[in-house]
């Protein structure tokens, strides 16, 4: 098992690059503009500090803090990050305000719809992730009792199986191996396919939790990948016994 990364990041697409803002590890109030300024373009005219010295001569009450160390760069608050994609990318600014617009006029799912086109909602990507410990830790659970017997690894046949119908690929084909499957998707800025992956899993952890009988048969994975409409070269059989 890789040890997981638990530094957060926010996700925003700027300039149609999807751009990943870190958190500061030793304090979760902090993301890093550095990362922004830098995957945005890098241009010196978008500068941190000149940044500052437009908001204060707006007076907009904003603090960034430079820090020294490690872990080194100008921080500030999860709101400031949101003004500042705004004042490098004019069309950031119009999303945001369409959003808002919406959202003053009752209209919140509209201007939820509007926001997701830019950033990606970090309460998504956890749930996600949460999503995959939870199948993980119940495909274990299944194979030490002896419900699920596959030639290969039950952990990643069924993850396989919930990318490959989320997606149209299989983890390591999607990812080249060099990531998971939620941090790829994630990477790319398609909110539409993590959630797809999300439901995917939890469709999978359910018909597991199904298919445990508690009469000692084991669980029919070809079963289960018919039940959620993915045909394999092994699985006729399910499909046509689910016809009846």
């Amino acid at each position: 098992m890789q040890e997981e990364n638990t530094t957060m990041t926010i996700q925003i697409k700027l300039k149609d690059k999807n751009i990943e803002v870190k958190q500061h590890p030793e304090d979760s109030t902090l993301y890093c503009l550095n990362d922004l300024h830098k995957a945005s373009g890098g241009k010196d005219k978008h500068r941190v500090n000149y940044f500052t010295e437009y908001s204060k001569s707006r007076k907009s009450g904003i603090k960034i803090l430079s820090l020294k160390g490690r872990y080194g760069g100008s921080y500030t608050d999860e709101k400031t990050v949101y003004k500042y994609a705004a004042w490098i990318d004019d069309s950031f600014y119009d999303v945001v305000f369409e959003a808002f617009k919406s959202a003053a006029n009752g209209d919140s799912s509209e201007a939820s719809r509007i926001a997701n086109t830019v950033a990606i909602p970090q309460a998504l990507i956890d749930s996600t992730k949460d999503t995959e410990r939870r199948l993980q830790a119940l495909i274990l659970r299944l194979e030490l009792q002896g419900k699920i017997k596959l030639r290969g690894n039950g952990v990643s046949t069924y993850l396989n199986l919930a990318c490959e119908i989320a997606t149209g690929y299989r983890c390591k084909a999607l990812t080249s191996g060099y990531q998971s499957a939620i941090d790829y998707i994630v990477s790319q800025g398609n909110q539409s396919a993590l959630s797809a992956l999300k439901v995917t899993m939890e469709r999978i952890g359910q018909e597991l939790a199904l298919g445990n009988d508690g009469k000692g048969n084991s669980i029919d994975y070809q079963l289960i990948a018919a039940k959620l409409g993915k045909k394999t070269s092994r699985n006729g059989y399910a499909f046509a016994r689910l016809q009846f």
